[in-house]
């Protein structure tokens, strides 16, 4: 049981409270005027627990929406970022669970976006790909069920650049850059030989 000995509204978000040991609370404004507390009365520590997490987690929201307001983010990242912000794992797991909830998170829809920009503004190979989807946080299922609604094959995709690379070019200077570029961008040897052994022989892609 804890005594109340004050509450003061400072706004509309931020309460505060005052316990018979002098512990004070900075608590959500219409969290607290629901829970029927009062200063000078007494109040279960349950009661008390329970405006701590819920104004924490009402924290943690307000910090997430803005983050995410910048950009898409995965959930890894937005977990992180509140890690990060100090926010207990409770919390954090609560606001990760309302922002996908609400929209706001969707790594399936991430793993769109990030696939459609890398294959019109980027060299790299769907391996490499896969690799940066990962490194963002986001599972394998989710990978391949989002790769599974594209041509991935890795021989084309290595086409596609040298198109975009030779622009119609077989001098060996070309052939060399496109060598060097094929690899430094994640793709297999194998692959790398096919296309630049075609490219030599003057083929179309």
């Amino acid at each position: 049981m804890k005594h109340i000995k004050s509450t003061e509204y400072i706004d509309d978000n931020v309460c505060r409270v005052v316990l018979d040991d002098y512990t004070v609370l900075e608590l959500d404004s219409f969290s607290v005027s629901q829970s029927g507390i009062e200063a000078g009365e007494d109040a279960e520590d349950a009661v008390i627990a329970e405006l701590i997490f819920t104004s924490e987690c009402i924290k943690a929201q307000k910090i997430a929406l803005k983050y995410l307001n910048l950009k898409m983010r995965t959930e890894k990242q937005l977990e992180k970022y509140l890690k990060g912000k100090g926010f207990s794992p409770e919390a954090i797991q609560n606001t990760l669970e309302n922002m996908k909830q609400w929209g706001y998170i969707d790594d399936a829809a991430y793993a769109r976006a990030y696939i459609d920009y890398r294959l019109s503004c980027s060299k790299k190979s769907w391996r490499a790909i896969f690799y940066d989807l990962k490194a963002e946080g986001i599972n394998e299922d989710t990978i391949e069920e989002v790769t599974g609604e594209y041509d991935a094959d890795e021989y084309l995709r290595a086409c596609d650049v040298a198109a975009r690379v030779l622009n119609g070019k077989s001098d060996e200077a070309s052939l060399r850059r496109l060598n060097g570029l094929l690899a430094r961008n994640g793709f297999g040897w194998d692959v790398v030989n096919q296309v630049v052994n075609e490219a030599s022989r003057g083929e179309d892609f």
